[in-house]
This record gives C-alpha cells, structure tokens and sequence, in this order.
C-alpha cells in the first residue's frame, strides 16, 4: 500500500461496502491499520488552510 512520505496520519482499510451515491461510488473501509505522529497537521476549516494550533486559541 503507497503512503505519502512525512504524513502525519495514515489508515489502510478492508474494503466493507460500495454504495451508490448519485454520480460517484462512495467505498467504506473497516479500518485494520491505524498510524499517527505527534506532529502538527494542516488543516482545512471554514474555508482557511492553516493547523490545528490556529484552531485552538
């Protein structure tokens, strides 16, 4: 499975469902392996990029 180098995140997933969502194919996964660092993410919020440590004031 392909990861992108320095995320701080990643998840890889069994496939569970696909289900019909109008024009696309939405596909649920049951999570198997789960992998995080303590870094600071960026983050999309109320049309804003910026981190989590904006966030939090």
């Amino acid at each position: 499975m392909p990861k992108i180098n320095g995320s701080v995140a990643w998840m890889e997933c069994k496939p569970w469902r696909e289900c019909d969502a109008g024009d696309q194919v939405l596909f649920i996964g049951e999570i198997q392996k789960l992998h995080f660092e303590d870094l600071e993410a960026l983050t999309f919020y109320q049309g804003k990029v910026g981190s989590v440590k904006q966030l939090v004031k």
